[in-house]
This record gives C-alpha cells, structure tokens and sequence, in this order.
C-alpha cells in the first residue's frame, strides 16, 4: 500500500512492476534468509511488501488494511487415542482426501520418493482407480543418492504405471532459473529434484499427488529426532557433559566430530533453542561475521523473532509437540508448499497434496506425541495404519526425502563456477557480504575438515536472486 493505492498479486516479481514497490531491500528479511534459507511470511525481502500468512484473510475497506486468521492448525493432544482407533481414523481421512483430490478432468499421477508418506497416498490412490496409476520418480547417477529401489519396490506392489529418471543434473542451468521463480531468495536445495520430478510429471500429466505434510504432523524429521536424542543426554550431569567437551575439544575436527561437537553443546541450550539452531543454516556467530557492517545496522530483532512469536503461540504444549507446532506453522507453508508450489508450476503442473485436508491437520493435533514417535521409530500410526498395505521393506525404511549430493557437488561440479559468480569482482553481494569470509567457506569447505555445501547454495541463490532483481524496472538494491 503506497502512494494512495493498493496493489496485491501472487507472484512478487508483479508487485515490483506496478511501480508501488521501492526495491528497498529489507535488512531483517536478509537476515533471515539467511537463518532458515526463505524469509518467513508475514515479511518479504522488499521493505514495505507483506505476505499473508496460511489461513489469514486481507480486508481492504476504505483504504483501511486489515487482516484476520479464519483457520489455524491446533496442538491439543487427546490421550484417549489408542494406536489402533487412531489408526483407523488415519486410513478413513487419507482416503476420503484422497478420493477428493483425485477429481481431474486432465490427467492425474502422483510423485512416488518411495517413503512412507507418497506410497500411502499412492495405495490409496489404487483403492479407487479404474486403471494404472501414473507414479514419478527421480534419482541421482550418485549411488548414495539413489533411492529408486524403494519407488520400483512400491510400483510393482499396486502395479503402477511407473516412470523414472536417472539424472546428472545440469546444476548450473537449473540454479540459474531457480531464483526468478520465487520472487525472493529462496535456497532450500531440495528444489532441484522438485523441479526435476516436475518436469518428469508433467510430460504425462497435469496434476500429480504429493506426500507433502506428512513428516510436520506425524513427527518424521530427523532433526526432531535428533533434538529429543539432546535431551536425553541433557539429563547426563553436567560435570560429565564438561568432561566429555574436552574430549571432543582434544579430538580430530573431521566434519562428523564437529556434528558431534554441536549435539554436546546443544545440551546446554534449551528444548526451543537448540531446535532453532538445528533449523537454522547460517547461525548468527557465522552472520557476524558474513554481513557488512552496513547490513545488520538497525536490524529489528522483534522483526527477525517469526521462529519466537511461534514458539510462544505453542506455550502450554510439550516441548515435544511444540516442535511439531513449529514446523506445521512455518517450514511447512514458508519453505515446503513454497518449494512445491513454485517448482511445479514453473512447469504448469497442478500438485495436490491429500495429507493437508484440513481434517486430517486437525486429527494429528489430537494425537499423542508417542504415537507418532517413541524409542526411535518415527511414524508409528502411519506406519501402523499401513501395516499390511505397503511392503514391508517400505515401513521399516530409515527417513529419506529428496537426498542430493550438495557437499560434493560444491567440491567437483560447481566448484569453478561458484567463484566465477560469487567471488568475481563484480558480483552483486559483495554489497552485502564479506568476500574473504565467502572465500574461507569454500577453502574450508574444499578441505573437507567441514561440509559446507548448504551454506554455500545459500550464497549463490543469493547472487542468483540479485542478479535476477537487478533486471526488474523499480529496484534499487539499496538497504
């Protein structure tokens, strides 16, 4: 709202162009990209651009702005949920989602990873099919970033019409179309299969299912997992944790005991804090030092606290369960369906994902929290309520998701071409970025004493995202 007008559109790149917007940049939504590799909503990396947030409704009356949340998801677990009724209340909802979903006058597949969560949605799918489902899926040359077996596993089971693709990907073409498709910087690496599969579907189909949601509600990520680890070894005094950091101190520094270095310390965080750090990319000791002093001048903290103000709207529930509130209530909308959303429809494909009915939000918030995760094993009612259904080889499967070789590909394939773009000496975030902690990143980084590869995405979305912001009429750069 700018200039005695109002101006609303879905993609930002179209707001820039109605000449409204001041290309100022915002320093808080620079930061916290940089955290959580997207800029949660309500904010926007241009100052004075909003975003609504999931279930909120924008009221322009007047030239008065108002807005109100007409639907939100709730945590309030109820015990008399047993395993088996829980179950069985699962299975009714994701059919009946499902079927609702499946109503196409175009032709419909779904995305098949081969976890958990995209196989029940494809056997459900089979349920009311009258022929073959069409399923995609992606893999990587990289063997331990080749998953295919599961995908073919769960194929052959329900005797889909199964399409797959074995890929070298072009990561310097891909990583250059990225940015203009989400109007941000925007660096969850995972958006290159997203994009790949995409296209893959759409060669066949024009709406494809996904299993999309089913981790934030029924507790499948491992960094939850890693989190409730930390608090168990909380427990152990603190004179023996003490102890046991000076070992870790007098250690070798490979890049899996540094891992083992951040968990020690994490035990000296709370539940809320140390499940931030573990969701966050560039933490901000790192920060201090990457930012010019320029850019973290004047940053509201009380703008920067999105991951806070969800911590404290999940008061009153477990730290547990309030993990689970966190990413329900922002990775799933801000990074997740932002991710799906963009890639797929860079591609005009339609994804639907039946796991987000809003019943079936609600029901997992009125699940016990041991039902969904206890003793290490992780969706244990999805895993139940599909006993039988999937293969057995399915539900006893560590936790995947789309798994790319970033770390690698940062030492081999885009290795020459990180420092053409980001450290050349005309590169765009050199106004925001010290260049020589850029450049001690990626020595660290080729050494191999620290995986890095995230980190380093982040910076060449970044440059990405400049160079494609740059173009667009109205956009100064400027903070």
């Amino acid at each position: 709202q700018a200039n005695g007008a109002f101006a609303f559109a879905s993609e930002l790149d179209s707001l820039v162009r109605s000449e409204l917007v001041s290309g100022q940049l915002s320093r808080y939504a620079i930061e916290a990209y940089f955290h959580y590799l997207y800029v949660p909503a309500p904010d926007c990396i241009y100052a004075g651009v909003h975003k609504l947030r999931p279930g909120e409704i924008l009221c322009f009356h007047r030239g008065e702005v108002t807005t109100r949340q007409y639907w939100a998801p709730t945590f309030a677990p109820d015990n008399s949920w047993t395993m088996e009724s829980a179950a069985a209340r699962f299975s009714e909802l994701l059919d009946d989602s499902v079927s609702l979903r499946r109503a196409s006058d175009v032709p419909l597949g779904a995305f098949l990873s081969g976890g958990v969560d995209s196989s029940a949605i494809v056997a459900s799918l089979a349920k009311v099919s009258d022929g073959p489902v069409k399923t995609f899926s992606i893999g990587f040359t990289d063997q331990e970033a080749n998953e295919l077996e599961y995908a073919r596993t769960v194929s052959r089971h329900f005797g889909t019409d199964h399409e797959e693709l074995v890929v070298s990907p072009d990561v310097v073409g891909i990583s250059e179309s990225l940015s203009r498709h989400f109007g941000e910087p925007f660096a969850d690496s995972s958006a290159i299969p997203t994009w790949i599969v995409s296209e893959l579907a759409r060669k066949s189909v024009t709406v494809a299912l996904s299993g999309d949601g089913g981790d934030e509600l029924f507790a499948g990520y491992s960094w939850l997992h890693a989190n409730l680890r930390v608090a168990q070894y909380r427990r152990v005094p603190r004179g023996i944790r003490s102890v046991i950091g000076g070992a870790l101190s007098m250690g070798a520094q490979t890049p899996f005991m540094r891992k083992v270095g951040r968990f020690h310390r994490d035990a000296d965080l709370s539940a809320m804090d140390s499940f931030r750090r573990r969701e966050q990319c560039f933490g901000q000791p790192f920060l201090d030092d990457l930012f010019l002093p320029h850019v973290v001048k004047g940053i509201d903290q009380e703008l920067t606290g999105r991951y806070l103000e969800h911590v404290e709207a999940s008061r009153g529930l477990s730290d547990r369960d309030r993990m689970l509130y966190q990413d329900t209530a922002m990775y799933l909308p801000d990074d997740i369906l932002t991710k799906v959303d963009r890639m797929s429809m860079a591609h005009s494909l339609e994804v639907r994902v039946p796991l987000l009915d809003h019943r079936m939000v609600e029901f997992a918030g009125t699940v016990p929290f041991h039902l969904k995760y206890s003793r290490g094993t992780s969706k244990r009612l999805v895993k139940h309520a599909m006993a039988g259904v999937l293969p057995e080889s399915i539900l006893q499967q560590r936790k995947r998701g789309f798994s790319i070789p970033i770390h690698r590909w940062f030492r081999e394939d885009l290795n020459d071409y990180f420092q053409d773009v980001v450290l050349r000496h005309d590169s765009r975030c050199r106004d925001y970025l010290d260049m020589c902690e850029v450049k001690r990143l990626v020595d660290v980084h080729q050494s191999g004493t620290e995986n890095y590869g995230h980190h380093l995405w982040v910076l060449l979305m970044f440059e990405h995202w400049l160079l494609h912001a740059s173009k667009l009429p109205n956009v100064s750069l400027s903070l």
